[in-house]
C-alpha cells in the first residue's frame, strides 16, 4: 500500500489559506466597527451638527459635542467593544495607549472640526510612571480648546498653567515661560476647559479610576503646540498644530534623499508656505539637493519671512553657503 505524506508545499498551502481566512475575518471586523462607529446616532448626530454650524467657531463646537455625548450615550460603544474582544482576542480597536499605559485614549470622533476621545486614568499605574519619571515630562500648550468632562472620579487632580499666546510670526527668546496658577481636585461630573495657546493643565495625581470625555477642538486659536521644561518653565519645542506640515516636511526629505531633481519647483513653491516650519525646513532641504535653486528664494527668505527666526537663519546661511549675492 502507497501512504502518500503531505508535502512541504501542501502544508505550505494550508498555511497560506488559513492566513487568508484571518485576514479575511479581521478586515471583515475591521469594516463593521467602522461602520458601528459611523452609524451610532448620538456620534452621527454630533457629526451631522457640526458639519452643518454656519459659524463652527470652537465654543459651538465644543457645546454640541457636550450635548450628544454621555455615559449613556458611550454605552453601547462599551458593549460593542467588549463583544469583539470576546469573540476575536486580538481584535483591533480604535483606543491608543497614551502615557506609557497609565491614560488610555478611545477615539469616538475623529473629524477635521473636532477630535472626542473617551480617556481612562489607571491610578495604580499613574502613580508607577510617575514614580519612574515618565509621566509629565513637558508642559504642553495645544493649539485648540479642550473640554474634559469626568464621568467618575473620586478623586483627579491636575495644576492649571497659563502661557502668553505665541504664533510661528513671533521669535522665540529666552524670557518666554509658563505661570503655575492653580492646582485643584476634580470629581465626577466636573468638567475641565482650557483655552487653546494660552491654557493647559498637567495631570499630578489620580486617587481611583478615573473616565472622562475628552472633546478637542481643531478650530485652533494659534498654528503652534508649544512644549515647556516643567523644571524652569521656559519655552522647550514648538511643533506645527496642523499634522499637514509634517508630512510636507517628510516628503521635502524623501525628495531629497532620492535626489528627486523634479521635485525642485514644488520645494522653491513651498518656502513661500504659511508654516514657518515648512518653510525653512524645505529651505534646508534644497540646498542639500541643489544649491543653486535653493538661492534667490533663500535671499528673498533672508529679507521678506514674516519669521524673524526663519530670516535670521536664512542670512547666515547666505554668509555661510554663499560668498555674494548673484549680480
Amino acid at each position: 500500500m502507497t501512504v502518500f505524506a503531505p508535502t512541504q508545499s501542501d502544508a505550505r498551502k494550508t498555511d497560506l489559506k488559513a492566513s487568508d481566512a484571518y485576514l479575511k475575518m479581521l478586515f471583515a471586523l475591521q469594516r463593521e466597527t467602522r461602520d458601528f462607529y459611523r452609524d451610532h446616532i448620538p456620534l452621527a448626530r454630533t457629526v451631522e451638527a457640526i458639519e452643518n454650524l454656519s459659524a463652527p467657531t470652537t465654543e459651538a463646537i465644543i457645546r454640541i459635542a457636550e450635548e450628544n455625548l454621555d455615559f449613556e450615550a458611550i454605552k453601547p460603544l462599551i458593549d460593542f467593544e467588549t463583544s469583539r474582544y470576546r469573540s476575536f482576542p486580538l481584535y483591533y480597536s480604535p483606543m491608543t495607549a497614551l502615557n506609557t499605559g497609565a491614560v488610555t485614549g478611545w477615539v469616538l470622533i475623529n473629524h477635521p472640526k473636532v477630535l472626542v476621545m473617551l480617556i481612562a486614568f489607571d491610578p495604580t499605574e499613574f502613580r508607577t510612571q510617575k514614580l519612574l519619571g515618565r509621566m509629565n515630562e513637558t508642559i504642553n500648550f495645544s493649539a485648540g480648546d479642550i473640554s474634559l468632562r469626568l464621568l467618575k472620579s473620586d478623586g483627579f487632580t491636575c495644576s492649571h498653567w497659563r502661557a502668553p499666546l505665541l504664533t510661528d510670526e513671533k521669535s522665540i527668546d529666552g524670557d518666554l515661560h509658563c505661570v503655575h496658577d492653580k492646582t485643584v481636585t476634580y470629581k465626577t461630573g466636573e468638567r475641565i476647559y482650557t483655552k487653546g495657546g494660552k491654557e493647559t493643565i498637567v495631570y499630578e495625581d489620580v486617587t481611583s479610576p478615573t473616565i472622562g470625555i475628552q472633546i478637542y477642538s481643531r478650530q485652533f486659536r494659534t498654528n503652534v503646540m508649544v512644549d515647556y521644561d516643567p523644571e524652569t518653565h521656559l519655552v522647550k519645542t514648538l511643533s506645527a498644530a496642523d499634522q499637514r506640515s509634517s508630512r510636507m516636511q517628510m516628503l521635502n526629505t524623501v525628495a531629497r534623499l532620492f535626489e528627486r531633481e523634479d521635485a525642485i519647483g514644488p520645494m522653491q513653491s513651498l518656502m513661500q508656505h504659511p508654516d514657518h516650519y515648512v518653510r525653512w525646513q524645505t529651505a534646508r532641504e534644497l540646498i542639500a539637493l541643489e544649491p543653486e535653486a535653493a538661492e534667490m528664494p533663500l535671499r528673498v527668505m533672508s529679507k521678506q519671512d514674516a519669521n524673524p527666526d526663519v530670516r535670521a537663519m536664512a542670512a547666515k546661511t547666505l554668509e555661510i553657503f554663499y560668498a555674494q549675492e548673484p549680480s
